[in-house]
């Protein structure tokens, strides 16, 4: 592991207290209601380990697999919940964590996909890079998914000292 182990908790309390608070609260008024709509952001990450990003990946399978959860306890209450799984983003997260992006999609069509889909989908993959990635990853076995990963993520992460 060879980042600030502050940072890694930092992540922690934001993917899994406070996501949970939040779909809770706004999920109970919009069910009083009778009728509202929940984004959750996960990851095309969530779907398999991820070296050298192990806490980040774990983060977004938790948000992805509370979706899903909720989807189905949910059905019929009126309140829709789309769970977002973008490939890499410009949200300046790369910077933080010390990856390069080659390629990413903007903030801007990963809303548009989202606020589309709300209501009509349970789950979508935001842009044409998520897309291919999810493609290509969901046909290979899970061990393998996280070792073509690994590699994807070396080639990326700059080089910490240790």
């Amino acid at each position: 592991m060879e980042s600030d182990i502050s940072n890694e908790m930092n992540m922690l309390s934001v993917n899994f207290p406070a996501v949970t608070q939040m779909t809770y609260e706004f999920g109970r008024k919009f069910m009083d209601r009778g009728h509202g709509g929940v984004v959750l952001v996960s990851s095309i990450l969530a779907l398999q380990g991820l070296p050298r990003s192990a806490h980040y990946a774990a983060t977004k399978a938790f948000v992805h697999t509370l979706g899903e959860v909720l989807n189905e306890e949910w059905r019929g209450s009126g309140v829709d919940l789309l769970i977002v799984t973008p490939g890499p983003v410009e949200s300046g997260f790369s910077a933080r964590s010390k990856i390069q992006l080659r390629r990413a999609a903007s903030p801007e069509v990963v809303a548009q996909h989202s606020l589309e889909a709300l209501g009509r989908k349970n789950i979508i993959h935001p842009g044409w890079l998520a897309n291919l990635m999810n493609l290509s990853l969901v046909t290979a076995p899970r061990r393998i998914r996280v070792k073509i990963m690994g590699v994807i993520m070396r080639s990326m992460t700059r080089h910490l000292p240790n």
